[in-house]
């Protein structure tokens, strides 16, 4: 099967509302697959929906203004519904391309799919109001970290789960975590400082975002979300991030539900969250650090213990990351993690904060 045929093209009325569009909008920029599939020779970003649910979102995402002129981004259309099993073979054939897709489906468990396009150890980010994660293996859930921790070829190394509520989580998930040396911040704790949560996106290959973490008033065609959660600037703060991520190679955002969108607000809030994914993108600093040339190192000296840690900022941007020792080469990849200046500073008190004590015991 040639990979455009994976591909529904996109509705002929979506096509004549992009005429109407003026040529500073996003619809006039992007290559479409309307009766041709776009030529992905130059193409940086592709977005493709897993149903019809983003046919809703696509004329208000269109409209927004352009920022990104030089940033090459194909429509690819919706997947045929004969084809929901083929995810990871179209996220295969993009990455082998260099390519970023960004899914949009209604349901999160189709996140999955894109976990099983990574052939090599993976960093995966879930932003949820809840961890998609069962401890009674009597029960038959499927969630997405149960299928994930239950497949045969498991590529995961790290997990980090983003605005979690307390009431919706088993405590016991939470000492699961700890042993696995996993990463979790519940919803108090990001509203505090959303800025906490940059350094674990930073560090993720794939982010899966459940529209079920903002406020069920934010986003009223979302089926599962609660009344509590974060706001719809915090949503798109986050997405902000995620598409600054060097590393980041997938984007996934789920849970919009159109037939209960009854005016329109869920999907304006979803092209919003898309806007700034690209726009963190377009921001983009590329100093994840493959070389150390434009790094300046700190060495932290734990007298106490007899040990130094090794710390570098990007002469860039001015983010951080402690370097981990790495004995397994499939690791490598994996052995800067990211980190703040505050927890510089307090490594240089002698006190390793305790989500860089879990990332050396990864390493273990």
């Amino acid at each position: 099967m040639a990979f455009q045929d994976f591909f529904e093209p996109i509705p002929k009325a979506i096509n004549e509302q992009i005429k109407l569009l003026s040529n500073n909008q996003i619809g006039k920029s992007l290559d479409f697959h309307i009766n041709i599939f776009p030529d992905l020779t130059h193409t940086k970003i592709v977005l493709i929906g897993l149903d019809d649910s983003f046919d809703y979102v696509r004329p208000f995402f269109y409209a927004m203004n352009q920022h990104f002129r030089n940033l090459q981004i194909a429509d690819l259309g919706n997947l045929k519904s004969n084809n929901k099993e083929g995810v990871d073979i179209i996220l295969k054939n993009l990455f082998s391309q260099n390519i970023l897709p960004i899914i949009i489906g209604k349901a999160f468990h189709q996140s999955y799919f894109q976990y099983k396009a990574y052939d090599r150890l993976t960093n995966v980010v879930v932003i949820d109001e809840r961890i998609p994660f069962i401890m009674d293996k009597r029960r038959k859930d499927n969630l997405l970290i149960d299928r994930i921790l239950k497949t045969s070829k498991n590529n995961l190394f790290n997990l980090g789960v983003i605005g979690y509520q307390s009431h919706y989580v088993d405590k016991r998930i939470l000492s699961y975590f700890d042993k696995q040396h996993f990463e979790y911040l519940r919803l108090g704790q990001i509203r505090k400082n959303l800025e906490e949560t940059e350094p674990i996106i930073r560090d993720a290959d794939m982010v899966a975002m459940n529209l079920s973490v903002l406020k069920k008033i934010e986003v009223p065609g979302c089926e599962i979300a609660s009344p509590s959660g974060i706001f719809t600037e915090d949503a798109c703060q986050l997405s902000y991030y995620v598409g600054m991520s060097d590393k980041l190679t997938s984007f996934g955002l789920f849970g919009f539900d159109a037939d209960k969108d009854l005016n329109h607000q869920t999907a304006q809030v979803v092209s919003q969250i898309l806007w700034y994914f690209l726009y963190g993108y377009y921001n983009r600093k590329h100093d994840y650090p493959i070389s150390m040339g434009n790094f300046t190192e700190y060495v932290v000296d734990f007298k106490k213990h007899h040990y130094q840690i090794t710390f570098w900022k990007s002469n860039r941007s001015d983010r951080w990351w402690m370097e981990v020792p790495v004995k397994d080469k499939r690791q490598r990849r994996h052995r800067l993690i990211p980190c703040s200046y505050q927890d510089y500073l307090q490594a240089s008190r002698e006190e390793l904060p305790e989500r860089l004590l879990a990332a050396y015991r990864r390493f273990g």
